[in-house]
């Protein structure tokens, strides 16, 4: 492949939609005169922030336009997609479903035993997060009080792991990157562990032992899958050096090399990377045994649906689950990476999106189904899967189910990957982005019915007060919106679930009934493309009197970068999307017909009294969501801008 460069970059910005926004009239008043003088500094700047008001953007994420062309490629690599010869394919496709003699039987696992103990975050390695024990139930529940509590007395990060119960013992990690142990009668802590990096960031697992190798607890942190004795909270000597062993994969800082929580087959511990494929180790000796790779490398099974493979992509960040008995271990992907462009990753994009079952014993692939083909919306299968049985056909089948950010439940006989029931595709939009290569269908089935949806709708805006949906009504009229619609230059396209859907959080099934339950988010986002082709600063250069004057005044939202900050749009680019005149002109006139603007004091004064400033749901990196108040924007003896 040879390198080709598009000629002006794109980058991406994302914008988290929150419920309403109520802006009042005011004067723009010195902040004018301020942004009148960079014009005319020439330092490119808009107040594009002003539209945004009615949203909360993420920080920007540059994505540099480099791609690949096979050799001897013309030079319209960069071509606008034919809707013309889009619309001409048939609307839809259909996967078959299984046929009856494609079913899996039931086997009878996991027995039910399996669920009176929880030695694996998610409950065992079915992924099930199912209890069969009965003491506390929906006639008593309502009588629990407090027993006791534990403080870790340390402080950090979020815990986004499930801890495990092992004969008396709760482990768990800490908000501070600790292991511990607690006494799960009294809520004292027995030991304490501090790892090389945030330990079991979404799981951990207990191993009994067999033969002369000891029993563990185990968990990844930074770069090493971890064994520790649950006895004492030291490393097991045995496993690796020291009680560790590397794992292959790039340690993403705040992330490490794998998050999701392993599972165990044998003697096998498998262990899914973070930025992409998935390891299985000797779990008495820490030795890996194989790799089995999410993007596909050249001379692979997958390799030719890629143009240009991904240093991070196909990634299972959420979680895995294990067939004990068939020994089958099924792992969730992420998308290609980078989100939102896809024009560096042509193709149908194997194994991104994907439910993909392995061989525990060698890693190799049994199947795959995909949902989204070359995913450009960051629509991941971002929950770990869950094992099920169910009555089909008046048989009791065995399938996996996984539920996705578009609301989708992908249930799937659990040998062969067919789907329980006709996976329909419809026909998808294309794209007016130069250079981007849509895939023609995406999902749209029918059964199991949708928990969640895609598409933005005008039935979908706020209704709070009459003031509040008249504003959001008209924003509503600036975004693109429609299902499965790819972003473009320079205007939002408007959609839910990339926190949608089951996110990471997942499902459970009940044993005993064979229901899922799942829980669903519908949190709308906005995304827009921008050029970003202009020059880079040069940091030695003197700084030209606009330059100082965007840093004193600009750059806390807009960055000394001007890639944006928070809830503030990137600048970089600008001229692509709008003349020094427009520029000049919204200064003076604005973009929408109510804004606000208070003094720091008026500000502080009024904040309660401001029905936008609220909590929201802000995306954070790489799946996880925070939530946080946007305050005004504060600076002591200047005039501030509230904006959600």
């Amino acid at each position: 492949m040879t390198p080709a460069r598009l000629p002006s970059g794109y980058a991406s910005a994302s914008i988290c939609a929150v419920a309403t926004l109520y802006l009042k009239p005011a004067s723009v008043g010195t902040l004018e005169v301020a942004i009148s003088r960079l014009i005319r500094a020439r330092c490119l700047v808009s107040w594009t922030a002003f539209w945004a008001a009615l949203f909360c953007a993420t920080p920007c994420l540059v994505l540099k336009a480099e791609s690949n062309t096979g050799a001897g490629k013309s030079a319209d690599y960069w071509a606008v997609e034919d809707l013309a010869a889009r619309e001409k394919l048939p609307l839809y496709q259909v996967i078959p479903a299984a046929t009856p003699a494609e079913l899996t039987s039931a086997n009878g696992f996991p027995k039910g035993k399996t669920f009176l103990t929880w030695e694996r975050s998610h409950g065992d390695n079915s992924g099930m997060r199912y209890s069969a024990l009965r003491q506390i139930n929906r006639g008593n529940v309502t009588n629990l009080a407090p027993a006791w509590v534990y403080h870790s007395h340390d402080a950090g990060n979020a815990l986004e792991c499930n801890p495990i119960i092992v004969r008396d013992l709760m482990f768990t990690p800490t908000p501070g990157d600790a292991v511990v142990a607690v006494n799960a009668a009294t809520g004292t802590e027995l030991w304490r562990f501090k790892p090389e990096g945030r330990p079991a960031f979404r799981g951990l697992i207990y191993w009994p032992g067999r033969g002369t190798a000891k029993e563990r607890v185990m968990f990844c942190a930074g770069k090493y899958l971890y064994a520790l004795d649950p006895k004492s909270g030291q490393p097991v000597a045995e496993f690796g050096e020291g009680g560790k062993t590397l794992l292959p994969g790039v340690a993403e800082r705040g992330f490490g090399a794998a998050t999701a929580a392993p599972v165990i087959f044998q003697k096998i511990i498998i262990v899914a990377g973070f930025e992409k494929d998935v390891w299985g180790f000797d779990v008495a000796t820490g030795r890996l045994l194989w790799t089995f790779h999410t993007v596909p490398q050249p001379g692979e099974f997958g390799a030719d649906t890629w143009d240009k493979p991904e240093s991070y992509a196909a990634n299972d960040w959420a979680g895995m689950a294990l067939d004990e008995q068939r020994g089958i271990a099924f792992i969730t992907t992420g998308g290609p990476k980078p989100n939102f462009n896809g024009v560096r990753h042509r193709g149908q994009n194997l194994f991104a999106n994907c439910v993909i079952a392995l061989d525990a014993r060698t890693g190799k692939r049994l199947w795959h189904f995909q949902e989204v083909r070359h995913d450009i919306w960051d629509l991941d299968v971002s929950a770990p899967p869950s094992l099920a049985t169910i009555t089909r056909d008046a048989r009791r089948v065995d399938v996996v189910a996984a539920t996705t950010k578009i609301g989708n439940t992908l249930l799937l006989d659990r040998t062969s990957g067919k789907p329980i029931f006709p996976f329909r595709l419809r026909r998808a939009p294309t794209s007016d982005v130069p250079g981007e290569q849509t895939w023609p269908y995406q999902p749209d089935p029918e059964l199991p019915e949708n928990f969640s949806k895609l598409e933005f709708t005008a039935a979908d805006l706020t209704t709070r007060t009459e003031d509040a949906a008249e504003y959001a009504r008209t924003v509503f009229k600036s975004m693109r919106t429609g299902w499965f619609l790819p972003c473009a230059e320079g205007r939002p396209t408007l959609y839910f679930d990339i926190d949608g859907g089951a996110e990471w959080t997942g499902a459970c099934v009940d044993a005993a009934t064979g229901r899922l339950y799942v829980t669903a988010n519908h949190i709308g986002w906005a995304i827009s493309l921008f050029r970003d082709d202009d020059p880079p600063d040069d940091p030695k250069a003197p700084k030209t009197p606009g330059q100082k004057l965007f840093e004193i005044a600009c750059a806390s939202c807009h960055g000394t970068n001007r890639l944006g900050i928070g809830l503030y749009p990137p600048l970089r680019g600008l001229r692509h999307r709008m003349s020094e005149a427009a520029v000049t002109r919204q200064i003076r006139e604005g973009k929408r017909r109510w804004w606000i603007i208070y003094s720091c004091a008026t500000a502080r004064r009024q904040r309660r009294r401001l029905p936008n400033v609220q909590s929201i749901a802000s995306p954070a990196t790489r799946g996880s969501t925070t939530k946080k108040a946007i305050p005004p924007t504060s600076r002591r003896g200047e005039h501030s801008i509230a904006l959600i």
